[in-house]
């Protein structure tokens, strides 16, 4: 069976199906909002360095400052309220990312297999369990080899205000 993109579904847009407009303006037709949003700037900035920290053995905190000082200098200065949500993300991802490396520097029981690693399964049709032409495709943020036990691992990356354990359960982001 051929890869048809448009019949693939994401965790993300799985979180937009509690308003079906929603998602068919945003994975449909492409549109964005138009205010920068805090937690998922500060989501893209974090995993971009920890990629550079996991998959390239590169300095995170370098890696995350040069994309929010790119972030930053695209938006039109008129728009001082993104600019400023900005630089609170640039402040908070700088010390997420110094104190990560910080606790966890050589203290890592695993080799990095892939970072950012896109896998895609058939999605079965619930009349008959037999494939159907629908795919869910997610994105791992690392998949690892545990030293102790040898298995292959999926790394999970998440960036929250506010820790609570029952997102385990709601996030479809989650594998």
């Amino acid at each position: 069976m051929r890869y048809n993109p448009s019949l693939s579904i994401s965790p993300s847009q799985l979180d937009t199906m509690d308003c079906r407009l929603r998602w068919y303006w945003q994975y449909q037709l492409g549109y964005r909002a138009l205010h920068v949003n805090q937690s998922l700037s500060l989501g893209t900035g974090v995993h971009l360095g920890l990629e550079a920290y996991y998959g390239h053995k590169a300095d995170p905190v370098q890696a995350f400052l040069i994309w929010a000082d790119r972030q930053i200098a695209e938006i039109n200065p008129t728009w001082r309220d993104d600019i400023l949500t900005l630089q609170k993300v640039r402040e908070l991802g700088e010390a997420m990312l110094t104190g990560y490396v910080k606790h966890y520097a050589g203290r890592d029981a695993f080799d990095v297999i892939a970072t950012e690693h896109t896998i895609m399964r058939p999605i079965p049709d619930p009349r008959t369990g037999e494939p159907s032409p629908y795919h869910l495709t997610v994105r791992l943020d690392g998949v690892i080899r545990d030293h102790k036990t040898e298995r292959l691992m999926s790394l999970e990356h998440k960036t929250y205000g506010r820790f609570d354990d029952s997102n385990f359960t709601r996030d479809h982001q989650f594998t």
